[in-house]
């Protein structure tokens, strides 16, 4: 019975974004920050993360000196997105190379850490084809069925931060 309802909330969050604005942008805010030494059981190491939203859904990942990945904060083993990371004296750049398991070439603005950066998703026109899209992409990652629909919530706009 529990699935059939998740799986209903779930079919009630795609409609209700279809129903929602069309015209809405896709945006990303997506923030850096600076490295923080963490002892662990192998020594010292950098614990570099990256947070903020795609899209609505709420993601946490890390990064490296080139490279960047974020999965949703409900569930961080899930990529939703990742990319490329370019950094000189004062500034960096962003540049997503894949999202939601897609190829894309998405060249954000310069930013600094500790410090959002933001842009849109042009990958995607409309707000109901990144919540198609989300849904989509969700049911491949074989997902439990309340993550999925939290996700997808979050994506619709209906739900900002995870319970």
């Amino acid at each position: 019975m529990r699935p059939l309802l998740l799986l209903i909330g779930l079919l009630l969050t795609l409609v209700m974004a279809t129903a929602a604005a069309p015209a809405t942008l896709v945006q990303y805010t997506l923030t850096f920050y600076k490295p923080v030494n963490v002892i662990g059981m192998d020594g010292v190491t950098a614990a570099q993360r990256v947070e903020g939203t795609i899209g609505g859904v709420v993601v946490s990942g890390e990064y490296d000196a080139t490279d960047w990945i974020v999965g949703p904060l409900v569930s961080p083993t899930a990529t939703l997105a990742s990319g490329t990371l370019t950094c000189g004296a004062a500034s960096c750049t962003l540049i997503i190379t894949n999202l939601l398991g897609r190829e894309t070439n998405m060249r954000g603005a310069s930013f600094t850490f500790e410090r959002p950066v933001s842009g849109p998703v042009s990958a995607f026109a409309t707000r109901s084809a990144w919540v198609s899209a989300v849904a989509r992409w969700a049911d491949d990652q074989h997902l439990k069925p309340e993550l999925k629909v939290q996700i997808v919530a979050q994506a619709t706009g209906g739900e900002g931060h995870p319970r």
